[in-house]
């Protein structure tokens, strides 16, 4: 009699026990934040565009995510959020906002978000060579500032003053300087523009979304702080810079450009 009474009681017990770790399980699911393993564009692009769809693949996944995307609000950039919609177990969609600008992306959970990733937006024009105030040269700051920002690099005031030092030791600050005495003008390739690069380094380092053009000051910028990336590491790392910035003379950039 007591055997067959505690047979029931030992099966509650077991089953109360079992829908109680279910629900742990499906509890410690929930909790695992999302990840975001990879962002691409919803139709083939060469570019993230603003206002242009994306696809965002990973896991943890849920309706009702949001995306965080990186915008600028006059000098600073925040995070908005935009509706995420899920198309796949592991896959969300969502638009990019119209004043998006390259920076952190998110997804954001009901409990936590994921992982932060690097959202390369790109839109043609975004660098017009429009001056500000200043003299010849720091006049120059809003465009180098834009190529900075394209190039994914920090838009700081040194990365600024950096540019400037090359620009101000090299053309003075003006975007139809052209070189027609050195080695590379007596080879056919003179070096122009306010960075003075020569056209076989524009060709191959310009940004294609910029104008096709050695002496548009944007254009010309981003070529040779590109080159001088890609073959020094770093804009601080440029031979002018790096001689400036230690207390010697500058050493001209053209000499390196080739």
């Amino acid at each position: 009699m007591i055997q067959a009474l505690r047979k029931p009681w030992l099966v509650a017990v077991a089953t109360a026990l079992a829908t109680i770790a279910a629900c742990a399980t499906a509890t410690a699911a929930q909790a695992r934040p999302p990840h975001v393993a990879a962002v691409r564009c919803l139709r083939h692009c060469q570019a993230v565009k603003p206002q242009s769809t994306i696809v965002i693949s990973g896991r943890g996944f849920q309706p009702g995510m949001l995306a965080a995307f990186s915008v600028r609000r006059g000098m600073y950039v925040i995070n908005v959020l935009r509706a995420a919609r899920m198309i796949g177990p592991n896959q969300l969609r969502a638009r990019v906002p119209s004043d998006a600008v390259p920076g952190a992306l998110y997804v954001l959970g009901p409990t936590s978000h994921s992982n932060t990733v690097w959202l390369n937006v790109r839109a043609p024009g975004t660098c017009p060579s429009i001056t500000g105030p200043g003299d010849a040269v720091t006049r120059w700051q809003p465009v180098i500032l834009c190529v900075l920002g394209l190039l994914n690099q920090p838009q700081t005031p040194q990365l600024v003053a950096d540019t400037e030092i090359i620009i101000r030791g090299e053309s003075g600050g003006d975007p139809n300087s052209i070189n027609n005495w050195d080695s590379n003008a007596a080879a056919g390739d003179p070096s122009r523009g306010l960075m003075q690069v020569i056209g076989a380094t524009f060709a191959a380092y310009r940004d294609p979304l910029l104008l096709d053009n050695i002496y548009d000051p944007a254009a010309n910028i981003y070529a040779g702080l590109n080159y001088g990336i890609s073959r020094y590491g770093s804009i601080s790392n440029i031979p002018g810079v790096k001689s400036t910035n230690a207390g010697g003379p500058y050493k001209p950039y053209k000499m390196a450009v080739r």
